[in-house]
């Protein structure tokens, strides 16, 4: 006996599309998986270039701060440790303003453009965090008198970036030494 005679036309017909139907269904769980799968991996691409953004925004930053004049500018900085802020020379506040002009621009940008970026900005104020609280106690009275002349605002974001390196005191960062 052949199977047109067992089951009849309709009821063939009907098996035929439920088997369709399941074939279709797992098909589609098929392709949600491999979907998924590819999600997962982009996601994780997404991550790495995140990430290996950050480290190039950090670097771009650095090198900001690493050009000779800036880190001659830091060691005559460091020198003025003891010396009264009244009696220094023309020169010694014209490093006084470039370090704080660079330290604020660090600061502005890490505030406007790094905002949703808090670990950029952590990033950052612990690699320079014993260079920052070396130099801005420094040059702190530099920045009175200039907030005072000119505006509170003036060099405000170098007192902010200031604010976020105290967060890691205990870290050795790049090393004040290694930083000017």
């Amino acid at each position: 006996m052949s199977l047109e005679e067992h089951i009849p036309q309709q009821q063939r017909t009907q098996l035929i599309e439920w088997v369709l139907q399941y074939l279709t269904l797992i098909a589609a769980i098929a392709v949600a998986g491999i979907y998924f799968c590819q999600l997962r991996t982009m996601q994780g691409q997404l991550t790495e270039s995140r990430d290996s953004s950050n480290f190039v925004q950090a670097i771009a930053l650095a090198g900001l701060l690493q050009n000779d004049g800036d880190r001659l500018a830091r060691t005559c900085v460091i020198k003025l440790k003891n010396k009264p802020y009244d009696s220094w020379s023309h020169d010694e506040n014209g490093d006084a303003a470039k370090v704080c002009a660079s330290f604020s621009l660090i600061g502005a940008l890490l505030k406007e453009f790094m905002s949703e970026k808090p670990e950029m900005i952590e990033l950052f104020a612990k690699g320079w965090s014993a260079t920052i609280r070396t130099v801005h106690p420094i040059v702190k009275p530099h920045i009175d008198r200039m907030q005072r002349d000119l505006g509170d605002q003036y060099w405000q974001s170098f007192d902010w970036l200031h604010v976020q390196a105290e967060k890691y005191p205990a870290n050795k960062g790049l090393g004040v030494e290694d930083s000017f």
